[in-house]
């Protein structure tokens, strides 16, 4: 359903998807994220709901998805892209990481509008896949790579028992046959 959804979806969105998988936050968390948020080959963040700080390394895919967001910001800056008829429609980008066609940040309900054309084009159904779920995919991936503890990690929960509920739900209960 990910690729499906990612295939029929505009660039802006496919960036949100990709930074929301990579490092596993809430979709309020990465539309905050900015170029300031990048230091010391990390993007640190504060997680608006728990007030966890983290540290995620820009390395590998996340690395290659940064690197692409700031090139396409760069030709917008150069009047390459976001014009209307060879205008540019705006001076002033945003240091947002998830910015639209224009450079401005994209809001929360314009993310929303967005996933959902590409969700409709993919014909795929909003009770079997919603933005939220990017979180606990990333975090059953992530388990089942490395290990409850980097998932745990990843996520910044202070208890393993929610990470748990993330990868429970989103595998179901393993449970024996009855003989």
């Amino acid at each position: 359903m990910f690729d499906r959804v990612y295939a029929c979806a505009d660039q802006p969105t496919r960036d949100a998807m990709d930074l929301s998988y990579l490092a596993g936050q809430r979709p309020g968390d990465i539309l905050r994220f900015t170029e300031h948020h990048i230091r010391e080959g990390a993007l640190w963040i504060e997680q608006r709901k728990t007030g966890a700080r983290l540290r995620i390394q820009i390395v590998g895919r996340l690395k290659e998805v940064i690197d692409r967001i700031v090139a396409r910001k760069q030709a917008i800056d150069r009047g390459e892209t976001g014009t209307i008829r060879g205008k540019r429609k705006t001076v002033v980008r945003s240091t947002s990481l998830v910015v639209n066609e224009y450079g401005q940040a994209l809001t929360a309900a314009s993310l929303d509008n967005r996933f959902e054309k590409a969700r409709i084009a993919a014909g795929v159904s909003p009770h079997d896949f919603q933005f939220r779920d990017l979180r606990a995919k990333a975090a059953t991936d992530i388990e089942a790579l490395e290990g409850m503890e980097r998932a745990q990690r990843l996520l910044g929960h202070a208890d393993a028992s929610m990470t748990k509920s993330y990868v429970r739900n989103r595998l179901g209960k393993l449970v024996m046959p009855t003989k």
